[in-house]
């Protein structure tokens, strides 16, 4: 029998703050190094997984919750990561500005970027939510 309560602080929590803060990266301006941020999350969301979670749940030859929401994890600060690398490279090749000077572009000038933004929000979106049914109905089905 398994303390839940220890294991949701133990291990569901960090994962969700990892989480959660990479989804918060997408409001970094770029003079943070944003692309930086993103990949240092989700290597430590790698890195939790290998040395926490590895060596305090046993293997199971099927598929539980906790690997579910690790997958799902994984999806989500994967998306984030690639839709910063396509921002990046839309700044710095299409638009020919480096990270410290688009803060300083004109609104008006970077329509394109600003649009591709909003897109960009609802994908993360849209990803967050079909990760979140596909593992609730594969886990409860």
């Amino acid at each position: 029998d398994r303390n839940s309560i220890s294991f949701v602080f133990k291990f569901i929590m960090p994962i969700v703050m990892i989480v959660v803060v990479t989804y918060f990266t997408i409001f970094v301006p770029f003079d943070f190094h944003r692309v930086s941020v993103c990949i240092t999350l989700v290597l430590s969301l790698v890195a939790f997984n290998l040395v926490a979670a590895a060596s305090k749940i046993p293997d199971m030859p099927y598929l539980n919750v906790f690997d579910w929401f690790i997958f799902t994890a994984y999806i989500n600060a994967i998306s984030v990561l690639i839709i910063t690398f396509i921002e990046t490279i839309y700044i710095g090749q299409f638009m020919g500005y480096n990270q410290e000077e688009i803060l300083k572009v004109p609104r008006h000038e970077k329509t394109g970027l600003l649009i591709f933004r909003k897109i960009s929000w609802v994908i993360l979106l849209i990803i967050l939510i079909v990760s979140a049914l596909i593992g609730y109905f594969y886990i409860y089905k």
